[in-house]
This record gives C-alpha cells, sequence and structure tokens, in this order.
C-alpha cells in the first residue's frame, strides 16, 4: 500500500507541474510559487524523471499481460505529453496534456480493479 501512496504523491506532482506550465505567464505576474518556477529550465528534465519513476513503479506492480499492455500505453502517452511541452510550447499545449491524464487515470483504475 505504501508503493501505491507514492505513486499517487508522484502522479499528482507531475500533473501539477504540467498544469502549472500553462499558468506559468501568469504565476510570474502574481508571484506565485510553483514547481515551473523551482525547476526553471530543468522542468522537462524533472518531469521526465517522475514520468520514468511512475513507469518503474508500474512495471513493478504488473504481472498479467493486460497490465504490461497498460505499462506500453503510459508509456507512449508519457512520452507524447513530454513531447508536447518541450521547446517552449507550453501555453498551447499544457491544458492538453493536464486532460490526457483522465485517461492515465482510467486505465490505472481499471488495472487495479483487475488486480483484486
Amino acid at each position: 500500500m505504501v508503493i501505491l501512496f507514492v505513486f499517487n504523491v508522484l502522479w499528482t506532482l507531475l500533473y501539477d507541474t504540467q498544469y502549472a506550465m500553462g499558468d506559468f505567464e501568469d504565476d510570474q505576474h502574481l508571484s506565485l510559487h510553483s514547481s515551473v518556477k523551482f525547476f526553471g529550465t530543468y522542468v522537462h528534465t524533472f518531469n521526465a524523471i517522475l514520468m520514468a519513476i511512475l513507469v518503474f513503479i508500474l512495471a513493478l506492480l504488473t504481472r498479467t499481460w493486460m497490465g504490461w499492455m497498460m505499462v506500453l500505453f503510459s508509456g507512449l502517452l508519457f512520452l507524447w505529453q513530454w513531447r508536447q511541452l518541450r521547446d517552449g510550447h507550453w501555453r498551447k499545449n499544457a491544458m492538453s496534456v493536464f486532460l490526457s491524464h483522465m485517461y492515465l487515470g482510467g486505465i490505472w483504475i481499471f488495472w487495479l480493479y483487475g488486480q483484486i
């Protein structure tokens, strides 16, 4: 159960950082603190590390072929997210990347239900 808690915290940190990338200009004007401001130019590296850790945790917990399909789909969606946010395309792509986490949550809930 501890590993699922850690997984949830890391996932929340990832999607919140991606959402903050879309609000970055507003955060600068309002003097708000966010992970994007904290990591600065390393925010893409931070996102990639979180994505890799999440896929690794999923792989550790997977024991079925359906689980491995979920790991593959999650990895591909993370790769798509990373590519959408790189090279300064934050403003136009951050919201679609943030909303794509609904798909991740859906397949992870479906997978967890199958593990019971």
